[in-house]
């Protein structure tokens, strides 16, 4: 038996705005009950400009967004003139639903651009109908929505171009804090960096890209990206002070300028990640009822064959200890100890595409626990038990699974519940030495100036060709230590220059090094890897 704890619930940045003006300003929506087809909640526009040649759809469900918007089932009438649109995109989705800024049924907007011959002005009397048709739209669990149906129109009056109020949103990052204004700003218009100080409960969160989005919807919206995440619970404070000598918020419309302005506690849309029942023996506690997305991207389930309380909460990882680089978030599990290897507690971890770093799956990320301040990677359940056990006194990874679409999931076996977290090696980790005909460091290995050397390695899978930090492989002249061995370079390759590339069957990495003709004695050859970690090998030359 399933249980679902407390889900994570995320509200669309732009969804929630639109919805709470709509509601509160006498729109026509047709709200319907958790689990019947989707209807339309809102039509319209914010008022920014003389017209509009595109009009924004809310429905009160979170729709299925692999399916093409099917613009030529709606139909807008402006002023009694019905008008097909020309082109139809999902612009955000988000569990804002009718229930309130958690509920699971959530919101999806879409944007119908309308054809040149039609505009929406202030004053306009418009209306949106749905049709179904063939590949009609579906929410998440492929069914249609209520039709036909229509919904009149309106074009939100906001007011004068001023700030509206700042949210981080997790459905769009926890790691971006958005600035909302009544009106479009000018693009070039975009404060510098240092213009703006944001604080997380009051520790300064550096600013590194101020960024415009949703340009052309009517309603100013600006991220700031810092470059710390934001958590649930956490205090954020910002201030923007405006440079009288540099660009400053311009409405796009009418050229009103902005001063400076701040905000206090800016509200949080990070929903609690927590989840606890108290669990028949046998029964299973997740943090959600469905797979993984890139707005909820991990799930967690813990089936514990113990009655008791479990409790699940996702939060901010831990520093990485040395080797790893923890990612998504660290899981701290509370359980009855399990008592029968063969009866272990199963923790199932599922990570949704958007969570795997590039380059990893299912049978390459390394499950890591910490329990009585020490961190330990969890072995491979087969490494230290036959397969027909479930669990030692030890976790181990039971289960890895590569899921359709580049998520994974990872079950782990173990006898007592504590904090686990996600983990990637780090290059130097991964680094599996030279390969011939070259030695590491302090080998000198000897060759020819001017030719080119191929170094071989592995990374232990296909890390891409960004490996190197920039400047690097980088090479130097360095006093040759006649007490070090010498191992001649067996081959050497002819090449125009330096170059990178990898060979999957192999597993190899071959960096060809093109050395100069004047060249002599030794040079260091330094490999810094993008993640700062350093190979060196050195090399004698000969004329």
């Amino acid at each position: 038996m399933l249980r679902l704890g407390t889900r994570r619930r995320f509200s669309g940045l732009l969804v929630s705005s639109m919805m709470v003006t709509a509601l509160g300003g006498g729109s026509s929506p047709v709200l319907g009950a958790d689990g019947d087809p989707a209807t339309i909640l809102f039509v319209g526009e914010i008022a920014s400009a003389t017209s509009y040649n595109h009009v924004g759809v809310v429905f009160d469900k979170r729709l299925d967004e692999t399916v093409p918007v099917p613009f030529d089932h709606f139909t807008v009438t402006i002023d009694g003139t019905p008008h097909d649109p020309v082109g139809g995109d999902y612009l955000l989705s988000g569990l804002a639903g009718t229930g309130g800024p958690f509920d699971p049924s959530g919101t999806t907007l879409i944007r119908l651009d309308l054809p040149p011959s039609a505009s929406i002005g202030p004053s306009s009397e418009f209306q949106v109908s749905y049709q179904e048709g063939p590949a009609p739209l579906r929410d998440l669990s492929l069914t249609p929505p209520l039709t036909p149906q229509t919904v009149a129109g309106e074009v939100l009056d906001m007011g004068d171009f001023e700030f509206l109020g700042a949210l981080v949103d997790a459905a769009n990052a926890t790691n971006r804090l958005t600035l909302l204004f009544t009106g479009q700003v000018d693009l070039d218009s975009i404060p510098a960096l240092d213009d703006f100080a944001v604080t997380v409960d009051g520790v300064a969160d550096a600013v590194s890209l101020v960024e415009p989005r949703f340009t052309d919807i009517g309603l100013g919206v600006v991220d700031l990206v810092l470059a710390t995440p934001v958590q649930g619970g956490q205090v954020v404070d910002f201030t923007y002070t405006a440079d009288p000598d540099g660009n400053r918020f311009t409405a796009r419309n009418g050229g009103l300028v902005l001063g400076s302005f701040s905000q206090t506690g800016v509200a949080l849309f990070i929903p609690p990640t927590t989840a606890t029942a108290a669990l028949a023996a046998g029964e299973t506690l997740s943090t959600a009822t469905g797979a993984p997305s890139p707005e909820d991207p991990l799930v967690t389930a813990v089936t514990s064959p113990i009655a008791g309380t479990v409790t699940i909460a996702e939060v901010t990882v831990d520093p990485s200890p040395a080797g790893y680089t923890f990612f998504g978030e660290q899981v701290v599990i509370t359980a009855p100890v399990a008592t029968d290897a063969a009866d272990p507690l199963l923790l199932t971890f599922k990570l949704d595409a958007s969570l795997v770093p590039d380059g990893e799956n299912a049978q390459s990320i390394v499950i890591l626990r910490t329990a009585l301040n020490s961190t330990e990677v969890v072995p491979e359940c087969d490494d230290i038990a036959p397969a027909a056990a479930a669990a030692v006194a030890s976790p181990c990874v039971w289960q890895r699974v590569d899921e359709v679409g580049g998520g994974v999931s990872i079950t782990v076996a173990t006898l007592q519940a504590s904090k686990w977290n996600f983990g990637r090696p780090t290059l130097a980790t991964r680094f599996d030495s030279f390969r011939p005909p070259v030695d590491a460091a302090p080998v000198r290995n000897g060759m020819k100036a001017g030719t080119a050397v191929p170094l071989k390695f592995s990374l232990g899978g296909n890390r891409g060709l960004a490996i190197f930090a920039p400047g690097s492989p980088s090479s130097q002249p360095v006093t040759c230590d006649t007490g070090a061995p010498y191992d001649g370079v067996e081959v050497t390759v002819t090449a125009g220059g330096s170059s990178l590339s990898y060979d999957a069957a192999s597993d190899t990495y071959t960096y060809t090094w093109k050395t100069q003709k004047e060249w002599t004695g030794c040079r260091k050859l330094t490999m810094t890897f993008a993640d700062g970690s350093v190979q060196e090998a050195i090399f004698q030359f000969r004329p």
